[in-house]
């Protein structure tokens, strides 16, 4: 309307990342379980059920990449190793059909991988996709997220409370199901620097018993050390 250039604010994005991967791995999963699949749930990643984990790792190849180039310059420090991630990745192959790729792709599987992975994808068209209560399993995924979440924290962002509910139900609950069961949630909600953020009546209640309980500690004993002088070490 102003016509003229503006900058994007992206600190809110970046920050809720794992949130959007989240959507977009069950958006997946919910689709492979249309198509007869079944997936098997790794932390914030799933795989599919049957594939041999062998294989799985032949086809993942980033992580090896990114050790071999790190041990290769000497680099050790994790935040480091990530950065190297977008350098070192392959080029794509562009210039290959889906049909030059797929044959490339079997052309690396031997002969007991590819019975397995026939095996997987007769299962799945046997099975007409899965079947189940989303809602329920929405709201279960939503009870488990509170408490892995508030375990060892007293307040989060609802978006971070989602990701956990959408990580533990790949498959079988889509984004839209944890969306409307975290909406439901009786959360009590505040702001933490400018940020908004969510805890339980539950979780309130234990900061309020351990804060009156050091409250009451004050100045009850001796503090430690006292009265005793260091040794001059210079």
């Amino acid at each position: 309307i102003e016509r003229r250039w503006k900058a994007l604010q992206l600190g809110d994005v970046k920050a809720d990342g794992a949130y959007y991967e989240a959507v977009f791995l069950s958006h997946l999963a919910s689709e492979m379980t249309a198509l007869g699949y079944r997936v098997d749930r790794q932390g914030r990643f799933w795989d599919v059920a049957g594939v041999p984990r062998p294989l799985i790792e032949q086809f993942s190849r980033r992580t090896s990449e990114i050790e071999k180039a790190a041990a290769e310059r000497g680099v050790t420090d994790p935040e480091t190793k990530g950065a190297m991630g977008a350098r070192t990745r392959e080029r794509k192959a562009d210039e290959l059909s889906a049909a030059d790729l797929r044959a490339a792709w079997l052309g690396r599987i031997g002969t007991l991988d590819r019975a397995a992975l026939d095996a997987v994808i007769a299962d799945a068209a046997a099975s007409g996709g899965e079947d189940g209560d989303a809602t329920k399993v929405a709201a279960a995924a939503l009870r488990y997220a509170t408490d892995h979440v508030f375990e060892r924290r007293s307040v989060a962002t609802e978006r971070e409370i989602a990701t956990a509910a959408l990580h533990h139900s790949y498959g079988q609950a889509r984004p839209d199901d944890v969306a409307v069961a975290t909406g439901r949630a009786a959360f009590v909600r505040g702001s933490v620097d400018g940020r908004a953020m969510v805890t339980t009546r539950a979780v309130l209640e234990e900061e309020k018993v351990v804060i009156a309980f050091a409250r009451q500690g004050r100045l009850t004993c001796t503090a430690l050390g006292y009265g005793r002088r260091l040794p001059d070490l210079a």
